[in-house]
């Protein structure tokens, strides 16, 4: 696991922060770049979100387009969760082992408490302190957390499938509500519209299993729809330095 993460995730990383930093040099002033070696050692480290909390950092405010790694600080959060997880979830298995038919419910009862409280958490924080929130690694584990919840709860996928008009409303619904919280036609604070999103996505994933070809599954096969899935990654390391 840790070995296809590796080949897979770090090589691109390194080759955006060294260009990155090789352009952002030659262009920013040297009190920018100065200010900037900080940013390039947390991205490297993968702890960007942590030291941006450090640095109050504000990702909305009109200054983090000087910042041209911000955007590591979700990478950062993938990767922590990462390496505790699959220690966390092979604890988990072992603790539940010796129920038996109930080992399945009792780790399925685990994640989603453990997503329930890391929400209940960032809604928290963010009453007082947004940017915590918004970059916490404990405080954005729910939407992993969420994932690893449908991939221990495959009887979601086949119980939907026995209201299909349901599903079909569900699909497109959820679908809807995605693009809707991806614009400004729904204003929450960040931390309230990650949440709203994660609880619509998940619908969405299990509702495009369950339709066997419902109209957006259809739609997110199109073939440039998948290429730019399978080139997510690089798309995203890529579009901010760009931008900045």
């Amino acid at each position: 696991f840790y070995a296809r993460r590796v080949r897979r995730l770090l090589p691109a990383s390194m080759v955006v922060l060294l260009a990155t930093a090789v352009v952002y040099s030659a262009l920013a002033a040297p009190a920018e770049v100065a200010s900037a070696v900080g940013y390039f050692k947390a991205a490297l480290l993968y702890v960007a979100n942590w030291y941006f909390i450090d640095q109050s950092t504000d990702y909305f405010a009109a200054a983090a387009d000087r910042n041209p790694v911000i955007h590591f600080w979700s990478l950062a959060i993938e990767e922590q969760f990462y390496l505790l997880w699959p220690i966390l979830l092979g604890g988990l298995f072992a603790v539940t082992r010796r129920w038996g038919a109930r080992a399945l419910r009792l780790r399925q009862v685990a994640v989603a408490t453990a997503a329930a409280a890391s929400a209940a958490w960032a809604l928290h924080i963010a009453t007082f302190d947004v940017d915590r929130a918004y970059y916490g690694t404990d405080t954005r584990a729910y939407q992993l957390l969420t994932g690893a919840f449908l991939a221990l709860s495959p009887g979601l996928v086949v119980r939907a499938r026995r209201n299909r008009a349901l599903v079909h409303v569900l699909e497109v619904s959820s679908f809807l509500a995605v693009l809707a919280l991806s614009t400004s036609l729904i204003d929450p604070n960040a931390v309230v519209r990650g949440v709203a999103a994660t609880a619509a996505v998940a619908v969405l994933i299990v509702s495009i299993e369950s339709s066997r070809g419902g109209p957006i599954a259809r739609g997110l096969s199109v073939g440039a729809i998948v290429h730019l899935g399978q080139i997510s990654y690089g798309t995203y390391l890529w579009h901010w330095p760009v931008m900045a």
